[in-house]
């Protein structure tokens, strides 16, 4: 097999590590911060509680169609960090690991993937659009986090009666 494919993301939220954790963790959220050119939908139950050997099956429709991703979470350690891998789906190897860190009050919230794209049609979409779409994608995802959790906060603050 060919050497993955490695894209790395980072951004700051103004939120603890544990409910951006919790966010980031929670199946109903998936949808959430989805981009709206690649919206994605949970096929599992999102009630379910993520352990480590649980399964979520995704599907996301893009332009052509609609490709469907069942993942496995290899790790879960909450509430720092959890990865997870392709079982089914369309790339050759797929795994995706987040964490979040304490950071100025805040919290970083970084991501990986590694991910190798299925035969040499695959490695030609890679080099010609993939790996833009996946860092549009995944970009998008902590764009999205970010604007509903910061926002929930100053929601949150002004209910309370404090700065909003």
């Amino acid at each position: 097999m060919p050497a993955p494919v490695v894209r790395q993301y980072q951004v700051f939220i103004e939120r603890p590590p544990d409910v951006v954790f919790g966010f980031v963790s929670d199946l109903r959220n998936r949808a959430r911060v989805s981009a709206t050119e690649w919206p994605e939908d949970v096929l599992t139950d999102v009630s379910s509680e993520l352990s480590a050997g649980s399964l979520t099956t995704v599907v996301s429709s893009r332009t052509g169609g609609r490709e469907r991703m069942t993942l496995e979470i290899l790790e879960w350690n909450p509430p720092d960090s959890f990865s997870e891998r392709q079982f089914e789906g369309p790339f050759a190897a797929w795994e995706h690991r987040r964490w979040v860190s304490e950071f100025q009050q805040g919290t970083l919230f970084s991501e990986r993937i590694a991910y190798v794209p299925g035969g040499a049609l695959g490695r030609l979409a890679d080099r010609w659009f993939l790996s833009k779409r996946i860092d549009a994608w995944a970009q998008g995802r902590q764009a999205a986090t970010k604007a509903v959790l910061e926002r929930m906060a100053r929601v949150r603050a002004g209910a309370d009666g404090g700065p909003a």
